[in-house]
């Protein structure tokens, strides 16, 4: 447990954390954009959200994202409606881009639905 702590207090990391969530909130964001289903959330901590048309929208969401190997934290059932996502602390690059074209599929097939 001291190992953990030692860790997760190190700069380092903690600077790191905060430019991945960054770049997260911002791909987010770009997906929304390019949906017709989707606006953008908030992003508060390592929590970053996606606001859908409606409640049934979200857990479509939520179910499509699972389809592609992505967990969301939650889906808010009243409005504000929500999609949360609370990646793990060691999310890197690689793993945004995967939750964003994930976002981006999973919108795109329940716009179609």
């Amino acid at each position: 447990a001291s190992k953990v702590l030692e860790v997760a207090s190190d700069p380092g990391f903690l600077s790191n954390v905060q430019q991945v969530m960054g770049s997260l909130k911002v791909a987010l964001d770009k997906v929304c954009s390019e949906s017709n289903i989707l606006s953008p959330g908030t992003a508060f901590g390592g929590l970053v959200t996606v606001v859908p048309r409606d409640a049934e929208a979200g857990r479509n969401l939520s179910r499509a994202l699972f389809e592609q190997g992505v967990l969301v934290h939650s889906v808010s059932e009243i409005p504000p409606y929500a999609v949360k996502f609370l990646p793990p602390l060691v999310l890197d690059e690689a793993g945004v881009k995967l939750v964003a074209e994930a976002l981006k599929n999973a919108a795109s097939k329940v716009a179609r639905s």
